[in-house]
């Protein structure tokens, strides 16, 4: 759920401000944990590989509770695996990401040209 953007003051160089915004996804890190523990990848780093080996499903879906504490798996078949379900968690925090970008879009008069 995205309840607004926080304007900052990234840093000032030379008598130049470069603004920022913030927003947040409050489950990242507790989805992240989960998937490490529940096995699905071993460490971050190999989160990404290991998702580009998935078999696309398209209506493998992962959920998550706005308290982030709650996770489920829509559409689970024998044949998917853990890179299939990793695959569905990483879409999950993209789709995040771009609702914190649109919102960003949304809210300013100079439109963003970059995300960090």
């Amino acid at each position: 759920m995205i309840l607004g953007v926080y304007p900052l003051i990234g840093w000032e160089f030379g008598g130049i401000r470069t603004p920022l915004l913030e927003g947040k996804v409050d489950n990242t890190a507790q989805v992240l944990e989960w998937a490490y523990t529940a096995g699905l990848f071993e460490c971050v780093e190999e989160s990404s590989d290991l998702a580009k080996l998935a078999v696309f499903e398209p209506q493998l879906l992962f959920i998550t509770a706005s308290c982030g504490e709650t996770f489920a798996f829509v559409v689970i078949k024998p044949t998917t695996g853990r890179s299939e379900m990793l695959r569905a968690i990483l879409a999950t925090i993209s789709f995040s990401v771009v609702e914190i970008w649109e919102e960003i879009s949304e809210a300013v008069v100079n439109k963003p040209r970059s995300i960090r």
